[in-house]
């Protein structure tokens, strides 16, 4: 057998959600009775969940699986690796994830590759598309990124809307750069996960494109779909290579479709086909950089009518229309004066997904109590929710963000006396 029994995978994610049951059912909440139990994630959330559940009278039950239920086809490379080691551990932790789906009154997946998984291996509960979807809005481009890297109006903005992890086509597109003309500018907005960040500024070099390839680190998130208007292209570069990047629906479409900005996405993906269905960018046939830079060329040529296209694509993919199922649920078992607990095993600081859920509940007419690791950044909270926090301090991508916050104030203050002595001379 593989691997340490002691760090097996199923028995680390029952052990972490027995964990969190205890931390949640000794916080000092407002309510001791609840009428809803809300889960963010099935592992750790959804198990604490349960137990919880038990411990108040016809609590509803509500999971949002969020996350791929394969360890083995994660995303991340740490995650993937820990699913690896064992197969059948593998396994029962995805059967894991559909019993704990089972035991839930509703679920809601972000995309129907999430959906399609779980029915696969077993899960006889509906589950009801909620997807990523930003609240409707007309978003204004601001001047972040000409500011702190002096791009100017001739400047093609080339961006990934999010940080860069393996298998999302960065390689590919510093290797496109390299093709292109000095007015193009590739960026990505948000930081480069430590395996890649190297490799990443290697091959810029290499290309002699580093002058061109900028990251921003982790920024508030108050200021991304500002930011995003400002590009020419989102890259939503996302390769098949594994099952969680073949079925996922992730924020930077939705954050795209907001800021109307076209994308480029990879082929043999559940985004290639919802890209093509809407016609709101073009679909990179290949990981090859021919295949990338004919799709670059096509949406450059269709730009026009891509952001017309997007600009229906908003109205229809908003937060205001996606929420309704959540709503319609919330509301046929709303009691008197309803109380919702919020369980959220994880650093939320700058999710807004978990804020549009919190504000809806809200809104809905529930009080709301959310269990957490850290505190949300000010700009991801809502009005009226008591938030517990059982870590102290702030969470990671809090520190990245105010790590972020205090170097581009650094930069900007050089390159605006930089900028003041040359008009002065």
């Amino acid at each position: 057998m593989k691997g340490n029994v002691g760090n097996d995978l199923l028995l680390s994610q029952v052990r972490r959600g027995v964990n969190f049951y205890e931390i949640v059912m000794a916080a000092k909440l407002r309510h001791v009775d609840y009428d809803l139990v809300f889960a963010h994630e099935t592992f750790c959330s959804g198990l604490a969940g349960l137990y919880v559940a038990q411990n108040f009278r016809n609590a509803i039950k509500i999971l949002d699986i969020v996350e791929y239920p394969a360890f083995d086809q994660r995303t991340s490379v740490n995650v993937r690796n820990a699913g690896l080691i064992n197969p059948v551990s593998t396994e029962l932790t995805t059967s894991f994830a559909v019993n704990i789906a089972n035991r839930y009154d509703f679920v809601y997946a972000t995309s129907n590759g999430q959906r399609n998984i779980m029915a696969a291996n077993g899960c006889i509960v509906q589950i009801d598309l909620l997807r990523n979807c930003r609240e409707y809005q007309k978003v204004a481009s601001n001047s972040y990124l000409s500011d702190r890297f002096a791009f100017s109006e001739q400047d093609i903005i080339i961006l990934f809307s999010n940080r860069a992890y393996e298998y999302c086509g960065l390689e590919l597109a510093i290797e496109g750069l390299a093709d292109l003309d000095k007015r193009y500018k590739l960026v990505v907005l948000g930081d480069v996960v430590p395996v890649l960040k190297s490799k990443a500024e290697d091959l810029a070099k290499r290309l002699n494109v580093q002058d061109r390839y900028f990251v921003t680190g982790m920024l508030d998130p108050s200021l991304v779909l500002p930011v995003i208007a400002g590009a020419d292209v989102v890259l939503a570069l996302i390769e098949p290579k594994i099952d969680n990047h073949r079925w996922a629906m992730p924020n930077r479409i939705f954050d795209a479709i907001m800021a109307r900005v076209p994308v480029l996405v990879m082929n043999d993906t559940e985004l290639a086909g919802f890209v093509k269905q809407h016609n709101i960018g073009k679909i990179v046939s290949s990981s090859t950089k021919n295949a990338y830079l004919a799709a670059l060329e096509e949406l450059f040529n269709e730009a026009e009518l891509l952001r017309e296209n997007l600009k229906m694509a908003a109205r229809e993919f908003c937060w205001e229309e996606e929420k309704s199922v959540l709503q319609n649920n919330l509301s046929n078992f709303q009691g008197s004066s309803p109380k919702c607990l919020f369980l959220a095993n994880k650093d939320i600081g700058r999710n807004d997904r978990v804020r549009r859920l919190l504000k809806t509940i809200c809104n809905t007419g529930y009080e709301t109590d959310v269990v957490t690791q850290y505190y949300p950044m000010e700009s991801m909270r809502v009005d009226g929710v008591n938030y517990h926090a059982f870590r102290e301090g702030q969470g990671n991508i809090e520190k990245m963000v105010k790590a972020t916050q205090k170097k581009n104030t650094y930069l900007r203050r050089m390159f605006l006396l930089i900028r003041n002595s040359y008009q002065k001379l």
